[in-house]
């Protein structure tokens, strides 16, 4: 009884976590020499950069995209259909023929095989269509 009620005082005292072995973690990371931590800030933060760099990137690329819905220059007057994820548009310059359009995704992709199922798919039934 006596082990029993010690047992349920330590989870009581420190947590599943801590019975197990979880909190050593704290006490680990202490025993770190210095520079081993200043390297860990220094490449957390490097990653923090690249990614606030690659995402400034992206959005840079979106507000030139003039097939992206959302630029101000997009020409509305030669928009056929929208989809869900796709729509489907008359080419406006450099026609290669009568009737030439244009099947693009929604969300930018850097190729047909970067492009996610649902969006092939619905390109695919676009092309039936057609």
């Amino acid at each position: 009884m006596n082990a029993m009620s010690k047992s349920k005082r330590e989870i009581d005292l420190y947590g599943e976590e801590e019975e197990y072995g979880g909190g050593l973690t704290h006490s680990l990371r202490a025993m770190e020499p210095k520079e081993k931590k200043l390297k860990t800030a220094v490449l957390q933060d490097r990653a923090r950069k690249e990614a606030i760099q690659a995402h400034s990137q992206a959005e840079s690329a979106a507000s030139r995209d003039r097939l992206s819905l959302d630029h101000p220059r997009f020409p509305h007057h030669a928009l056929i259909a929208v989809g869900g994820r796709s729509y489907l548009l008359l080419q406006t310059k450099g026609r290669l023929c009568d009737g030439h359009c244009l099947l693009v995704p929604q969300l930018a992709c850097a190729s047909m095989v970067a492009c996610d199922e649902d969006t092939l798919e619905e390109l695919r039934n676009f092309k039936k269509c057609l």
